[in-house]
């Protein structure tokens, strides 16, 4: 009891900023995955080797993805259309493969820990997600080093490549999914979109995990009616805020499954 007193103590002071008005419920057990910029905190006990899980936006951290595989035996859908993020994965597929270790954001010293045996739960869809099927600009970051494209443009530069996007009921129905067990967004301004279309279609998904990214990249003085309004949207479908963290990034988890993850404990 003591220790989860002390785990919800610590959760609550985990919130955006004061201006972000909502604070985490931290009553159930979760587990942090991946490096400390693309890692993300779920349910401990909620996934094994049945979960269907999807991650759009990779970038050259996935460590997250490859995480959920290796640590449940996940299946995970890894969705990103940026040139070098295929690259990546690419890289890391051939290279544990060989049997050779791979870096997490090109960083030596930071390694993926995934398997060669838990390559086959990877898959990687070439894509991004949207409101609708077209093909759009993706609009590079202001430093080149950056690999985060954004679709509505969130750091204002001409520079950008064209690629395909899906709604994701769309996604689901192709791949012959019926229910997620988590989606994982990070898709630079996107978001608010794709998190629209996912309640009006009201999708299965027991967990989303949602990284806001206007708070980085402000299109307007508006940014955090936006993020709160998004929140509350969220959590006024039915879903529970489990963890927040001052890298606006948000967990939550489905009401009837966090009712049963605590009755668990």
């Amino acid at each position: 009891m003591a220790n989860l007193i002390s785990r919800a103590i610590n959760k609550v002071k985990r919130t955006l900023n004061p201006d972000i008005k909502y604070k985490a419920e931290a009553l159930i057990k979760t587990v942090r995955i991946g490096t400390e910029y693309g890692g993300w905190v779920v349910p401990e006990n909620l996934f094994n080797a049945d979960s269907i899980c999807y991650c759009a936006g990779a970038g050259e951290d996935i460590s997250f993805d490859t995480g959920l595989a290796q640590k449940y035996g996940c299946k995970v859908w890894v969705m990103d259309p940026t040139p070098r993020a295929i690259k990546h994965f690419e890289g890391l597929t051939e290279q544990i493969a060989a049997g050779n270790s791979y870096p997490v954001n090109n960083n030596p010293k930071d390694l993926y820990q995934i398997k060669a045996d838990k390559l086959h739960l990877m898959h990687y869809l070439p894509v991004g997600l949207w409101h609708q099927h077209e093909f759009l600009k993706f609009y590079a970051p202001q430093n080149e080093s950056h690999v985060s494209h954004s679709i509505v443009n969130l750091q204002k530069t001409d520079h950008y490549f064209e690629a395909e996007v899906k709604r994701l009921k769309d996604v689901m129905q192709e791949l012959g999914h019926t229910q997620l067990d988590l989606l994982k967004i990070d898709i630079e301004g996107a978001e608010y979109d794709v998190i629209n279309t996912i309640l009006d279609d009201k999708l299965d998904i027991k967990v989303l995990c949602v990284e806001h990214d206007e708070w980085y990249h402000h299109k307007d003085d508006q940014y955090l009616k936006r993020i709160n309004g998004i929140i509350g949207r969220v959590l006024n479908a039915g879903y529970v805020l489990a963890d927040i963290d001052s890298a606006a990034n948000t967990t939550y988890v489905r009401k009837d499954v966090f009712q049963q993850l605590k009755k668990k404990q």
